[in-house]
């Protein structure tokens, strides 16, 4: 009892009229934790801006913008591109561009998403069909309308 109120007294909170020791968990503070988000690009891609909202992410997902290719046919949209395109188009440093995605995990620096896709879509035009094929496109033109997708979106 305390100042003449007893907790039988007390009002149900919630539907519950319990006892004292039905409610000293309530006492203790409960550390609400939600789990760490999940990281929807990889470790060597940039971050996306404070402006871009939850929906605006879940629209890049539904529409395969974040969607990274296998390392075998990445590595061949590379070759093609430094070997094909990039002597005609050098925008951009090509050894960061390229250490960075061989790191890994950021380390040796991040690349803008959009750039990638881009350069994955400019090899698309040069890659042997074979390596296409591979990851399950039944053409070129496929594969080209695939990763232009995903740099327009991305952009």
């Amino acid at each position: 009892m305390l100042n003449g109120v007893t907790v039988a007294s007390l009002p149900a909170v919630f539907g519950h009229n319990g006892s004292f020791e039905d409610n000293r968990l309530l006492d203790r503070p409960q550390l609400v934790t939600e789990p760490a988000p999940t990281r929807r690009i990889p470790l060597w891609a940039k971050d996306f801006a404070p402006r871009v909202g939850e929906d605006d992410i879940m629209f890049l997902e539904k529409k395969k913008a974040l969607e990274i290719p296998n390392t075998t046919l990445r590595n061949e949209l590379l070759r093609c591109f430094v070997e094909f395109v990039y002597p005609y188009m050098p925008l951009f440093d090509l050894r960061d561009f390229l250490q960075g995605i061989e790191a890994g995990d950021g380390t040796k620096g991040k690349i803008s998403l959009v750039v990638f896709q881009a350069v994955m879509f400019a090899g698309v035009a040069m890659v042997d069909i074979i390596h296409l094929r591979r990851a399950g496109y039944a053409s070129r033109r496929e594969a080209r309308k695939a990763f232009y997708q995903r740099a327009r979106v991305s952009y």
